[in-house]
């Protein structure tokens, strides 16, 4: 924002002042990437609030709209809203994530067989070949 080098401001010929530096930063933007870094909060306004409330209710008046609108049986289908997701909601969801060992255990059989070892056809229902039109005709 300021065309200012960091290496040259603190170590260059002309370095300017602590103060100076601090009040350089202290005065970016909220939505800088300065500030995003120190703060993952810092960039959320009352602005983002506002929209994502607004995006929020009209998914929540969608479900209700659909809900009153179905069956009972589809009622139980539909999926619930979904709320749009908030920057410290992020280090919730992560928190979810499963661990590395676990997704290594899910899936490390098969890294491990190598791609050689996966079989993608089925000798049961062998899939036709694209000139093959023996498969049958097609009306």
């Amino acid at each position: 924002m300021y065309a200012l080098d960091l290496r040259d401001a603190l170590w260059g010929e002309n370095p300017i002042g602590v103060r100076r530096l601090n009040a350089l930063v202290s005065s970016l933007p909220a939505d800088s990437a300065t500030v995003r870094a120190l703060d993952p909060n810092g960039g959320w306004t009352q602005e983002h609030e506002l929209l994502a409330s607004i995006v929020d209710f009209i998914g929540m008046s969608n479900h209700l709209f659909l809900s009153a609108n179905v069956s009972d049986k589809d009622r139980k289908l539909l999926p619930k809203p979904s709320r749009f997701p908030r920057p410290w909601e992020a280090e919730e969801q992560e928190s979810k994530l499963s661990p590395h060992d676990e997704v290594l255990g899910f899936f490390g059989t098969m890294a491990a067989a190598g791609p050689d070892s996966v079989r993608v056809d089925n000798p049961e229902h062998p899939v036709p070949d694209v000139a093959d039109h023996s498969a049958g005709e097609v009306n």
